[in-house]
């Protein structure tokens, strides 16, 4: 309820059904929700720990948490589509970064596969029940808005429209102050949902 009260303000009305899915570290929330009705919920063990580990380990980072979250956010998924990137920022201008971008992928995409797995076992079970509904879109809350290029990486293989939200850039604040100083990975999603009870 948290986490569908914040989407619905931020983006008004939900009309056709949607996934919000809440990611943090060991688990996620997969929700198919429209209008005032929660179709589908369930929390699945798949968080940003354990890949953040896997590249820690498969990349000699030798427990730099720090390292591997900058590898997530700067390359994540960009290696399937570099070629067609229009940003500047994702070409590699030398071998040793493209291979960096390609062994973060390799890594990545196995583990972010199990997730698409969970996406695709709820959007069946949703239309075996409720007369194979429309997903009009996929957004995606929590730490998975810092792996780069996910977006595109769930939307080419779930062929649903998909956003990466971070919520503190979307809201405004009276006190600018607040902000300062907060970590990019601390969880903030359902905190701001709760605030938002009447």
């Amino acid at each position: 309820s948290s986490l569908f009260r914040l989407h619905q303000y931020l983006y008004e009305t939900i009309h056709e059904p949607v996934i919000l899915c809440h990611i943090v570290h060991t688990q996620s929330l997969l929700s198919i929700v429209s209008n005032d009705t929660i179709f589908a919920q369930r929390h699945v063990p798949w968080g940003t720990q354990p890949l953040l580990k896997k590249l820690q380990d498969n990349l000699g980072l030798s427990g730099d948490s720090k390292a591997a979250k900058i590898l997530l956010k700067k390359y994540g998924l960009l290696y399937e589509n570099r070629e067609s990137s229009n940003n500047k920022r994702d070409l590699a201008p030398d071998n040793a970064m493209d291979s960096r971008i390609r062994a973060t992928y390799q890594i990545s995409a196995p583990y972010i596969n199990e997730l698409i797995h969970e996406f695709q076992k709820m959007i069946a079970y949703v239309r075996s029940e409720k007369q194979n509904p429309v997903i009009k879109s996929i957004c995606i809350y929590g730490q998975g808005a810092s792996i780069h290029h996910m977006d595109q990486f769930l939307e080419r293989r779930l062929n649903s429209p998909t956003k990466l939200i971070n919520p503190l850039e979307k809201i405004t604040f009276s006190d600018t102050s607040i902000l300062p100083g907060v970590p990019e990975d601390v969880p903030f999603t359902l905190a701001l949902g709760l605030a938002m009870r009447k």
